[in-house]
């Protein structure tokens, strides 16, 4: 017998009106309690107020008056944070990052997670981070400096600059009236607004040579040991060399705390036109010399009680050696000439290496080699000429890598000088005729200009009677080692009248 189903009334008005106000009461109170909630939260997880002058601690719950070292920690904070913040983004978009497939299946995209461990290893593999990394920051600081002109005295165009190796704080310069000055470096008063202090040129002592100065170069070694090439006054030929090198020791400090020099301390040996000098990076007690004459360079003993002198092998090329740099083995010399070519001189060998004779471009010859910068790895050097060409070779072939600066024609400038930092990540020069009062820093491995620093005018009234110059010789130092400055690169320039330092930086690129 089967059973009846039992019939259910309709729902009446009134039954759906109660059901519906009910709802909105119940959505109401809920509401209400997430209102309450959201008020009631703890105090210290709320950010506090922001108050003009005054910072918050969050550590001592209380506010403190703001300062300059105060401000700096507050937005060094908020940095950090925010690199953090970015940091957990890119992870979490790494991380939770899902593709759906068909029918609402989800899964991890392993593929992408992959892909980066895979470029983050070739990126340390390949040394990417020696080739894009470290040219950005050492730019950063490169273009952060205030590069300002020195109150210093000199008689006729300054033509050689050299820096201590080992102190910091200590330099030299040369001019075309045979002035020798000692250069220290010494800290100023902080100008208002700049936390880091300025610092200056302070001369010490001044010495007469006879002739023209061509080149200086310290002796790497903590004594204080000077080459001085000078071309003479007096006539110029292979019979009466008119030039030499002297071998100086500055030392010992004066009741006036200045430098003295001793003349048994000073050797001279006569050259024909000796252009420039360099240490053995290896030998410390050796040196080699540029020159004019038939065999255009030397290699000396300078410690030695009876100095020795190895002259170099004649070759094809005859022309005066204007500019010279070791192999970082200490055994080979690569020579630049005043024609634009290039040899190699190996020490042990009674030949030369190689040379490459300097080509014609359109018709105009190639600008003399001025200086020359071997890299670590023997095979490639950079080249300057005196047309303003600033190029990287391939002593493998002599080809060129990278053009950092192309030269000009019916262009000569006779003292330009570059510099290669110590990690061989950028080259620094001048002679931008477009910008002359530019110093330029150019990535090695691209050639690309990563930084330009315009040297600062002359304000003081004795300095602006010079009439500014093109800038041409750059060279890098490290800074003061009681600085947080200490192992990043310092930039001093010389043009034909003034000589320019880092006096200051505008911010802190480490920020």
């Amino acid at each position: 017998m089967a059973r009846k189903k039992r019939r259910v009334g309709a729902a009446s008005v009134e039954d759906e009106e109660a059901a519906r106000r009910k709802f909105l009461e119940a959505l109401e109170a809920q509401r209400a309690n997430t209102r309450n909630q959201s008020a009631e939260k703890p105090a210290e997880t709320q950010a506090a107020t922001a108050l003009p002058g005054f910072y918050y601690d969050e550590s001592k719950k209380r506010y403190f008056r703001s300062s300059p070292a105060s401000e700096r920690r507050q937005r060094e904070q908020l940095e950090l944070k925010q690199q953090q913040k970015q940091v957990a983004e890119q992870k979490s978009q790494l991380n939770v990052k899902i593709r759906h497939r068909r029918y609402g299946v989800t899964s991890h995209n392993w593929v992408d997670y992959l892909t980066q461990r895979q470029s983050d290893f070739s990126w340390s593999a390949r040394g990417r981070d020696r080739r894009e990394l470290m040219p950005q920051l050492l730019a950063g600081f490169l273009s952060s400096q205030v590069v300002e002109p020195q109150d210093v005295r000199t008689q006729g165009r300054l033509t050689a600059l050299a820096l201590h190796p080992r102190a910091t704080n200590l330099g030299a310069m040369g001019a075309s009236s045979g002035q020798l000055d000692i250069l220290g470096l010494r800290r100023m008063q902080s100008e208002p607004g700049t936390e880091a202090p300025s610092q200056g040129v302070m001369p010490i002592v001044s010495f007469d040579i006879d002739g023209v100065i061509t080149a200086l170069q310290w002796r790497p070694v903590r004594e204080l040991d000077l080459l001085v090439c000078n071309l003479g006054s007096g006539r110029r030929n292979s019979q009466h060399p008119s030039g030499g090198v002297s071998f100086m020791r500055v030392g010992g400090q004066g009741n006036e705390g200045r430098a003295v020099m001793s003349n048994s301390r000073v050797k001279n040996w006569q050259f024909v036109d000796p252009w420039t000098a360099k240490w053995n990076p290896v030998d410390g007690s050796n040196f080699s010399v540029g020159c004019g004459g038939s065999s255009t360079a030397a290699y000396v003993d300078a410690v030695g009680h009876i100095g020795t002198i190895q002259r170099a092998p004649t070759g094809t090329i005859t022309s005066d050696v204007h500019a010279q740099s070791f192999y970082s083995t200490g055994q080979v010399v690569l020579n630049g000439t005043k024609d634009g070519g290039l040899w190699g001189w190996d020490l042990r060998s009674p030949s030369r290496a190689y040379e490459w004779e300097a080509e014609m471009v359109a018709g105009n010859p190639a600008g003399s080699v001025l200086d020359v910068h071997v890299l670590d790895d023997c095979c490639r050097a950079v080249v300057q000429r005196s047309n303003g060409e600033l190029r990287l070779l391939d002593l493998r072939n002599c080809k060129p890598v990278v053009e950092f600066v192309a030269g000009l024609p019916k262009r000569y400038l006779p003292n330009l000088r570059c510099a290669v930092d110590t990690q061989e990540i950028v080259v620094v020069a001048g002679g931008d005729t477009q910008h002359p009062q530019a110093v330029n820093s150019y990535e090695l491995q691209h050639g690309r200009c990563v930084a330009s620093v315009e040297v600062k005018t002359a304000k003081n009234s004795t300095m602006s009677e010079k009439r500014s110059t093109l800038v041409q010789q750059v060279q890098l130092k490290s800074g003061l080692y009681d600085s947080r400055y200490a192992e990043t690169p310092e930039i001093w320039a010389l043009s034909r009248n003034e000589l320019y330092i880092c006096s200051s930086r505008t911010n802190d690129p480490t920020e």
